[in-house]
């Protein structure tokens, strides 16, 4: 029997992990965790193209859960490696922040869930302060 999906607890120990798409295919593994006002944001992935070469992508945290011990996201390997292009030095720029919200549709639906829900979804932040990189 599968065990159900459920929010990640500790952001800390996710650089390593690998993550796999909503069909259980491998994406990539997590490198950096992307913080704004201090709550986790977004998780780097490095994750290969097919084409002999690696990307590093932006995914939600908001979207990762831990399932049958895996770290699963609901998208396709195709959407995630179909995301907008960020630059993963340091800090995230207002529009490449925005694009990446919009592309996942991270905001309205997460903001909803505020006031029942404990996971990452319920902490989107909705702030205009930078996203940066999280200091380990």
């Amino acid at each position: 029997m599968a065990s159900p999906a459920r929010p990640i607890e500790d952001v800390g120990s996710l650089p390593g992990k690998k993550i796999t798409d909503q069909q259980g295919r491998d994406v990539g593994e997590i490198c950096e965790i992307y913080e704004q006002d201090g709550d986790p944001m977004w998780v780097t992935v490095k994750s290969s193209t097919g084409m002999a070469t690696d990307r590093v992508v932006f995914i939600p945290l908001a979207r990762l859960k831990e399932e049958n011990d895996e770290l699963r996201v609901p998208y396709s390997i195709q959407h995630i490696q179909d995301s907008p292009e960020a630059d993963p030095e340091g800090e995230l720029s207002e529009e490449h922040d925005r694009a990446l919200r919009d592309y996942y549709g991270v905001d309205l639906g997460d903001e909803e869930l505020r006031d029942s829900n404990d996971s990452y979804a319920a902490q989107v932040p909705d702030s205009d302060a930078p996203v940066k990189k999280a200091e380990g």
